[in-house]
């Protein structure tokens, strides 16, 4: 199996990476074969993050495309502390980035939010902002005290708590997806 899923063999059976790409905006299909080795982060699924990581392949970021997923146990959160999510600024956002964020429960931030902190920047260049957010929040909006703002996003203590920016809604606002640290 693994022998299959080495970089050479890959690019070679599923043809290019634009294959991929056409597949995710709905252009083309795929080929049982091309999905199976698409899918290399093993997810049963070929999405961005497959993309991802075939691009990281291809500039050398990575050797291989084997990756390990940790297992995770999940913990009642009984001292309602804060938790940290993580935005990955869009090259076009200016400004400082706030996360504001609610819940029913009367748990909510002034707009426009709290202060995110620069934290660093990814394989690509892009910043990365953090900040802590109470584990009782509800939603929240990434946005930059002007004008850019996501979509309400639904939140909880166990959620993903990583996001990058995939597009905008009919408001204009920015739409999101979350990502799993060991992507980025």
């Amino acid at each position: 199996y693994f022998l299959f899923r080495t970089p050479i063999f890959f690019l070679n059976l599923l043809g290019t990476l634009p294959t991929v790409q056409r597949y995710l905006i709905g252009s083309t299909e795929l080929t049982q074969i091309q999905s199976g080795l698409a899918d290399v982060n093993s997810d049963n699924q070929v999405d961005i993050k497959d993309v991802v990581l075939i691009c990281r392949y291809l500039v050398g970021a990575i050797d291989t495309f084997v990756t390990t997923n940790p297992i995770t146990t999940l913990t009642e959160n009984n001292n309602n502390s804060p938790y940290t999510v993580t935005f990955v600024r869009p090259y076009t956002w200016t400004g400082t980035l706030y996360c504001f964020y609610w819940s029913y429960s009367d748990n909510s931030s002034e707009w426009s939010g709290k202060t995110m902190t620069l934290s660093g920047s990814n394989d690509f260049g892009e910043e990365i902002y953090t900040v802590d957010i109470p584990s009782d929040a509800e939603y929240i909006v990434f946005n930059n005290g002007e004008y850019l703002q996501t979509v309400n996003i639904p939140i909880s203590y166990y959620d993903a708590k990583n996001y990058y920016v995939t597009g905008t809604d009919e408001m204009g606002h920015y739409t999101v997806n979350s990502y799993d640290d060991s992507v980025f």
